[in-house]
C-alpha cells in the first residue's frame, strides 16, 4: 500500500485526521484574514475555513462518505 493511500485512510478514519483537517481550516481563515490583498468579506473567509475539512473529505478517495470510491 502506498504512503498516499495510507495517509488518505488515516485522514478518513482517524480522529487525529479530523483534528488536522479542522486545524487546517483554522489556518486558512487566519491566512485569508491577515493577507489584505484578497479583500474578501469576513463571512466568506469563515465559510472557506469551515468548508475546507468537507472539501478534503470529498477529494480523498479513501473516504467513502461522499461516494468517491476507487
Amino acid at each position: 500500500m502506498s504512503k498516499a493511500k495510507r495517509f488518505g485512510i488515516w485522514l478518513a478514519d482517524s480522529p487525529f485526521g479530523g483534528m488536522l483537517k479542522a486545524a487546517l481550516g483554522a489556518v486558512l481563515v487566519y491566512v485569508l484574514d491577515n493577507v489584505s490583498s484578497f479583500n474578501l468579506a469576513p463571512i466568506v473567509i469563515v465559510a472557506l475555513g469551515a468548508a475546507l475539512p468537507v472539501a478534503i473529505n470529498y477529494v480523498n478517495a479513501m473516504d467513502l462518505r461522499y461516494g468517491n470510491v476507487e
